[in-house]
């Protein structure tokens, strides 16, 4: 009985995994405008956004959380630290 009930558990949490990865839309687009050119990479709850390959903006849920120079850092800087709240 005891087996039973979690080889369903188990099962359940695998599908859960696999819908939560399909639904996962993948970004990957290129925008040229007077400022300069602009790559997108990444998922919808996670991306980048490269400026003229120098700066970088990591987004995560829709809020910009930290930035990158290229040219002077290899890490982001995150806004108010790392573990943001």
């Amino acid at each position: 009985m005891a087996i039973a009930f979690l080889v369903t558990l188990l099962l359940i949490v695998v599908a859960i995994m696999f819908i939560r990865k399909k639904t996962s839309v993948k970004i990957d687009q290129v925008y040229m405008s007077e400022a300069g050119k602009f790559r997108v990479e990444g998922n919808v709850q996670s991306f980048i956004i490269q400026k003229d390959d120098r700066f970088e903006f990591l987004v995560e849920d829709g809020i910009i959380t930290a930035c990158k120079d290229r040219t002077r850092h290899k890490e982001f800087v995150y806004y108010g630290g790392k573990d943001n709240d």
